[in-house]
């Protein structure tokens, strides 16, 4: 047994036997003094089902985040938050952030891939991953549903959503501010929300911003020979505001309009390549970049050029409310735009051999009706069955339509001297940096060959959904639910090459134009049977089933893939179709020890039929004029003669559980902790991407060029995911009583991940190995002024993560996450 595994093991007996330790002095205490605890577990509200209800009563496996506990654990975005949820996790890169649950999630190697995992703020559902990326701004709380939620949020979210509830107007003037700050690596956080009255009793308002800039935390070593490079990679830089109007009451209804812009910046590249040291073509790199670094994981790169994006998002969104008769009507419209702009090195490395740039434009239009009805008494409305009491019911009825917009844009371009250099030195004739640049100032603008793919899309989706509920008697409960839903998609392909073009299309075609449209229906249905023998405990079982469309491979390099080519070994397809998941689940939610507990476990299994994945076409030569040699390349014949498109794979599983955990252990202590286990497999997945290992010992067919992975997990996912949380707010005035109101803040968490594989080849140079990651803070505050101040350290054993690792067989591209960071953390509210 390692190391990791005893002391995994060490760390869950002793945690379960201060649970069972804590469980017998709290009855103990209770019993003998005959007295209630002074802290309890207070019931939050949430609106993960389209209504208003307790979250311990929502049949689903899902974790709530409230405003208070993000700043006490100095969350500040998505990635930080879903650090505390099980089985849930993004993982964020230079271009965009990937979300990923119960080891679902998308590449973001075709901007026209959705991903499984849902974003909703404030209601309205976002299929867009850069949605992701945007900070966290005057928060309510944070909704995250696990599993499929087709039936409340629509298509797309087969594996789960996260909720973003921001704060609205209130009838009392608030200030809420929160601060950060770090020296190294510079950080610089600023929230404010201010909200109160305008007029009394009918308008009231709500204004937040937020600025941050954050250095990054990869140092760049080409950045002192290049003055296009930025010095360190994994920066951002974050601004928005938003804007809120609440019309308490306009002829007996609810109004609130809100309008909000964010800015959202990727500084850098954390891309590090390793090489080895002594080879020709880390020497050849050395002339460019004397200090070229090729290490593994010492938050250090050597990478050329910009790289990075800025992006763009507003939203102006209405919500009316009215009531009659008991019955609750909500109108939701909303319309908003995401941009993004982004420009990267097509080669981790101290020479600029080309960029590449891409654009999107997303627009969006949609709106939502919904009722819900009044408690019928028995069966809507029928009281008795056969002399028995058929308790209450209620129902929810909407209505759903929302049209998008795509245009995005990609442009690779390469600087020929450069690339004939390094296939020149791949194949042993090393040529002078000198002698490149020579080449370059003579030869104009034949130096250079590029490719240019625009694709554009634009999506109608209209749906209809119901949910019913029957509660039976004071125990038992029955709800059905379904969405149905109507899609049309049009996309649009224009691909333009130089002239000539000795890289991409070597034949002296203009490029090619191509329009496709697709028609999907599909219903969504669910169903669960709820058992409650007392308010404190609730138990589910549920099945739902989740639909995520099919779409469009949406750039393509190389001309149409339904056509023959001489870049690529057989053919693809313009489209893909639609994935379709299963879930089956038992929920268990419970309050413990007089509501000093809280504890949620699910148990679930998910089917994937048709499963969605990204794949690398196999290519052929580009050009005879100038041929590849494969591997020795460092990647360069697997980017100019390959490319990546979306298929359909058999069948896909996943299966495990998930529990969440608060405890109120005493007077000042809280114990946090969030376990996910989930084992997934490829179970049919015979065209997937040969890792180097795989092509050595033969596994490679010989007439595909592809392997099966069958049988093997899901890249990027780790079995285990381990979150515990200890958090003391003790009241200094207990010890002395000169510091009277003062409250000592002090906290420690601890991380554990197992093992995964970093790339979607599964080879065994990408596996992250498990690992532990520690933080903690401490500090002081004043509750009843509505201040605190405290220190908090990040990774403090500066262990080395890798969210991503590629490997082609002669090089390792590795993208770190952060090392150990400190930052003082300031907050206030009135």
């Amino acid at each position: 047994m390692s190391y990791n595994n005893r002391l995994g093991n060490s760390a869950a007996i002793g945690f379960c036997a201060m649970l069972a330790a804590g469980q017998t002095v709290l009855a103990q205490g209770s019993d003998e003094q005959g007295t209630k605890r002074v802290r309890v577990i207070e019931e939050v509200m949430v609106s993960a089902q389209k209504r208003e209800e307790v979250s311990q009563d929502v049949p689903i496996s899902m974790s709530v985040l409230t405003d208070d506990f993000m700043k006490d654990q100095g969350v500040t975005d998505i990635a930080d938050a879903l650090l505390f949820t099980p089985n849930f996790s993004l993982n964020e890169e230079p271009r965009g952030s990937t979300p990923q649950c119960r080891g679902f999630t998308v590449d973001s190697g075709n901007p026209a891939f959705e991903p499984p995992c849902g974003i909703a703020i404030d209601g309205v559902a976002f299929t867009r991953t850069l949605y992701f990326s945007a900070g966290l701004m005057d928060l309510q709380r944070l909704e995250v549903l696990r599993g499929p939620q087709g039936t409340t949020f629509g298509k797309n979210t087969t594996a789960g959503v996260v909720s973003v509830v921001t704060k609205d107007p209130t009838d009392e003037f608030t200030v809420d501010f929160d601060s950060q700050y770090s020296p190294d690596p510079e950080r610089e956080r600023y929230e404010l929300g201010v909200g109160g009255p305008i007029i009394a009793d009918f308008l009231n308002f709500r204004v937040a911003g937020l600025y941050e800039d954050r250095q990054g935390y990869v140092e760049n070593t080409t950045a002192e020979v290049d003055p296009t490079a930025p010095p360190h990679g994994g920066g951002r830089d974050r601004q928005s505001y938003r804007v809120k109007l609440d019309f308490v009451d306009v002829f007996g209804t609810q109004l609130k309009l809100s309008y909000e812009k964010a800015d959202f910046s990727f500084v850098g590249s954390t891309a590090e390549s390793v090489k080895d040291e002594d080879s020709q073509e880390v020497a050849y790199y050395r002339e460019y970049d004397p200090n070229a670094d090729f290490k593994e994981g010492n938050y250090k790169n050597s990478v050329a050029g910009p790289n990075g994006g800025d992006n763009s998002s507003e939203k102006i969104q209405l919500d009316w409310t009215w009531s009659l008769a008991g019955w609750d009507t909500t109108l939701v419209a909303a319309a908003g735009d995401l941009t993004g702009d982004a420009e990267v090195v097509v080669f981790a490395s101290p020479v600029d051999y080309g960029r590449a740039i891409s654009k999107e434009d997303s627009e969006f239009t949609s709106f939502e009706i919904r009722t819900l009805s009044p408690a019928f008494s028995g069966f809507f409305g029928i009281e008795e069955l056969f002399g028995a009491d058929l308790g209450s019911s209620e129902f929810l009825v909407g209505a759903f339509y929302q049209n998008q917009k795509n245009d995005i844009y990609g442009h690779l371009n390469f600087d020929l001297a450069q690339v004939a250099a390094l296939v020149a030195g791949g194949a042993g004739v090393p040529i002078p940096p000198a002698a490149v640049d020579l080449v370059i100032a003579n030869s104009g603008d034949t130096s250079e060959d590029s490719v240019t793919a625009e694709f554009f899309q634009d999506v109608d989706t209209q749906a209809l959904f119901a949910s019913a509920r029957w509660f039976i008697d004071e125990e038992w409960k029955i709800e059905l639910a379904a969405r149905y839903s109507e899609e049309e998609k049009d996309g649009r392909w224009k691909t333009s090459y130089a002239q000539p073009s000795i890289l991409f299309d070597s034949r002296g075609d203009r490029g090619f134009t191509a329009e496709r449209s697709r028609s999907e229906s599909n219903i969504q249905p669910k169903i669960s049977v709820g058992y409650s023998p007392t308010e404190d405990l609730n138990f589910f079982a549920h099945w739902t089933r989740g639909y995520k469309g099919g779409g469009f491979n949406a750039l393509q390099v190389f001309g149409n893939p339904e056509e023959p080519s001489e870049f690529r070994e057989g053919t693809g397809s313009l489209q893909f179709g639609a994935e379709y998941t299963d879930e089956w689940g038992i929920d268990a939610k419970m309050y413990l020890l007089d509501r000093a507990m809280q504890l949620n476990l699910s148990l679930y299994h998910m089917e994937a039929k048709e499963f969605q994945v990204l794949v690398a076409v196999l290519g052929k030569s580009p050009a005879a004029s100038l041929p590849l040699i494969g591997s020795n390349l460092t990647g360069v014949g697997n980017t100019l003669s390959t490319y990546t498109e979306v298929r359909n794979a058999a069948e896909a599983t996943a299966q495990g559980g998930e529990l969440d955990l608060t405890w109120l252990a005493n007077d000042w202590l809280t114990v946090i902790g969030a376990v996910g286990y989930n084992d997934t497999e490829l179970v049919s997945y015979e065209n997937g991407t040969c890792s180097p290992e795989r092509r050595e010992s033969g596994e490679q067919d010989p007439e595909t060029g592809y392997c099966d992975l069958s049988g093997e997990p899901f890249p990027s996912s780790s079995k285990w995911n381990t979150t515990l949380s200890l958090q003391a707010n003790y009241q200094l005035g207990n010890w002395w009583s000169a510091l009277e109101g003062l409250e000592g803040l002090a906290g420690a968490t601890v991380e554990y991940k197992s093992e995964y594989f970093g790339a979607p080849d599964l080879g065994k140079e990408t596996l992250q190995e498990s690992f532990y990651r520690y933080r903690a803070h401490i500090g002081l505050g004043n509750p009843s002024q509505g201040w605190s101040f405290r220190v908090t350290g990040l990774n403090l054993t500066d262990e080395v993560v890798f969210s991503k690792k590629t490997f082609d067989g002669t090089e390792r591209i590795v993208y770190s996450e952060p090392g150990r960071t400190y930052y003082a953390q300031f907050t206030w509210n009135y």
